[in-house]
């Protein structure tokens, strides 16, 4: 063993749990799961579903990128409804505040998917 071996910290081994990156991989997309995975990680289809079924790992780097995503999406969706509270206590009514969604859901601000 060369002396570099030995100055390169050990990886700590964090065992894999397939019921846990099931679970955030649902929370970050819980609709169309295996598209926007796919589309997310370029990862062919099989792979994913594989993933989403337990029968292979995913690899450790994404399941923190996908845990991050899903801590973001809860902060993005309560930020969401904190606006909402505040602009229904002005008078906006359900069907406006529904119609600026969709219109930005389908604007070319989200277009483009981001490889996570």
């Amino acid at each position: 063993m060369s002396d570099n071996e030995n100055d390169q910290p050990k990886r700590e081994f964090v065992p894999y749990d397939a019921d846990e990156a099931i679970e955030i991989l649902n929370a970050v997309f819980p609709r169309s799961t295996v598209e926007l995975v796919q589309q997310s990680t370029g990862v062919p289809i099989r792979t994913v579903t594989r993933w989403l079924k337990g029968e292979s790992r995913m690899p450790p780097n994404l399941v923190g990128k996908f845990r991050k995503q899903s801590e973001l999406r809860d902060e993005f969706r309560e930020e969401l409804r904190a606006l909402y509270d505040d602009m229904r206590a002005d008078g906006l009514s359900r069907q406006v505040a529904r119609s600026v969604l969709l219109e930005l859901a389908y604007s070319d601000y989200f277009s483009e998917i981001d490889e996570i």
